[in-house]
């Protein structure tokens, strides 16, 4: 989806609404500027991929920010402990991730899993052997 869209959708999705939570796990200064107008009121924000040395300043309206009352924070890392957390979170189907995957493919089409991947079109790519 284009980024210009993705404000629109967000909103058309929740009636204008915007979303209770957002996590920015992507190195994007456009997700991170446009993650307070599709932010509900009292909703929020979390910056968790880290931004290029070189492009890190961002334009931010404050005014979103302070008249829907959000919160905006930032996370990065983990311990070993919370990926053991996460695993079993995972095996235990207590978090579907099978959504996540968007494309399956065989070994021998692992270029055009490539070439999805730097499309942006798709999500999680499993190549199987």
């Amino acid at each position: 989806m284009p980024r210009t869209e993705l404000v629109d959708r967000i909103l058309a999705e929740t009636e204008g609404r915007g979303a209770d939570l957002i996590v920015t796990a992507c190195p994007s200064p456009q997700a991170q500027s446009q993650s307070v107008r599709m932010v509900a009121k009292r909703g929020k924000i979390n910056f968790f991929g880290g931004l290029p040395r070189n492009d890190s300043v961002i334009p931010l309206d404050t005014n979103l920010i302070h008249y829907k009352e959000c919160r905006v924070a930032g996370t990065h890392g983990s311990a070993p402990r919370h990926n053991l957390i996460a695993l079993n979170l995972i095996s235990s189907s207590t978090v579907p991730v099978d959504d996540y995957i968007t494309h399956t493919l065989p070994l021998e089409h692992i270029m055009h899993g490539i070439d999805l991947a730097k499309s942006g079109t798709a999500l999680k790519i499993l190549i199987e052997p």
